[in-house]
């Protein structure tokens, strides 16, 4: 694999995809066909059955024209990523959460929200704690629940109306 050192991430990941791409068109005529790809599977001793190749194609190949170019390709690995991407930070706030729900309710309390705050060093009364949990409360029940929590911390806005989503790098 060619250096990619230096470059930025975005051109990591077109270079390090334009790779893979390549390394997939055995050929070199621009296109994945089914039995590229057959070959790729059965290198990586996963299913190479005609029925698991033509399941795969089709994902793959968008156009339905029987190949997969590379923006198909980019196309679909790119979504992916993002697929994974969110997994990974679905998965960081279940832990900030279960880090935060001492009493491991599946819900946070007043005190546990208010705690948790101040190991951020955010200090906040119970009362202000009150008006945070009535804000992100969506079932009334004067709790967070692990749902209102993600989906708060992940529709964030700041005052200036932006999006922010804290877990961003």
């Amino acid at each position: 694999m060619a250096s990619l050192r230096g470059l930025s991430r975005r051109t990591r990941s077109e270079a390090a995809l334009r790779e893979a791409f390549a390394s997939m068109d055995h050929d070199g005529n621009g296109v994945i066909d089914a039995t590229e790809l057959q070959g790729v599977l059965k290198g990586m001793g996963l299913g190479d059955t005609p029925e698991e190749v033509a399941e795969l194609l089709a994902q793959l190949d968008l156009d339905n024209d029987g190949s997969v170019d590379y923006q198909e390709f980019k196309r679909v690995m790119s979504a992916k990523a993002e697929d994974e991407e969110v997994d990974r930070s679905i998965d960081e706030l279940l832990s900030v959460f279960n880090s935060l729900d001492i009493d491991a309710t599946g819900s946070l309390s007043a005190d546990e929200l208010q705690r948790g705050l101040k190991i951020l060093g955010v200090k906040l009364s119970l009362d202000e704690v009150a008006v945070l949990i009535e804000e992100v409360d969506t079932d009334g029940d004067g709790e967070i629940s692990y749902d209102e929590f993600v989906d708060y911390v992940m529709n964030f806005e700041v005052p200036d109306g932006s999006r922010h989503y804290p877990l961003d790098t």
